[in-house]
């Protein structure tokens, strides 16, 4: 592991903070979309959708299990990044203990290419590992290169294909 970068549970006082990183990770993500994709069209860049999903995350993992972590190096927030039990598992999580879903998955810009990335998956890898799980799983978008490189050096296959059509027109 990176011996100076540690993890800890988000706390309340970390929403702010939370919200910040994942709306830098939807400009990225906005960014890597091909120019005139529909898609792009349908995605709330403002900083209020983020602090909604962001809301939604921790409701979710309050309700279903899991945790948001946020990553500290030099006691500055680096990143970010939870895990949650999926909710096909969630009733019978307690028997299985089979699947969960790892989601915000984000660096700090300013830190972006100095491999804290695959730290963070480790270390979440870990966690969930600890939690009992067996399989985790994680989206991305696909034209979001350096994430989906990350994710197949570190041991993720693509098994499922999501696509979307905007009926409007």
């Amino acid at each position: 592991m990176n011996a100076d970068l540690s993890a800890r549970p988000a706390g309340p006082d970390d929403f702010e903070t939370l919200v910040d990183l994942k709306w830098s990770m939807n400009q990225v993500e906005a960014a890597s979309l091909p120019a005139g994709s529909r898609f792009a069209t349908r995605l709330d860049l403002t900083r209020a959708a983020a602090e909604e999903s962001t809301r939604n995350n921790l409701d979710w993992i309050a309700r279903d299990g899991g945790e948001m972590l946020v990553f500290e190096r030099d006691g500055s927030v680096i990143g970010c990044g939870g895990w949650g039990w999926s909710p096909a598992y969630a009733e019978t999580r307690a028997e299985e203990r089979a699947q969960v879903l790892l989601f915000g998955i984000v660096v700090a810009e300013a830190m972006r290419g100095q491999g804290l990335g695959r730290v963070i998956m480790k270390m979440l890898e870990a966690r969930v590992a600890a939690a009992g799980a067996r399989w985790v799983k994680l989206e991305a978008i696909v034209a979001n290169t350096p994430a989906v490189r990350l994710y197949e050096t570190q041991g993720f296959e693509s098994v499922e294909m999501l696509m979307i059509k905007d009926l409007r027109g």
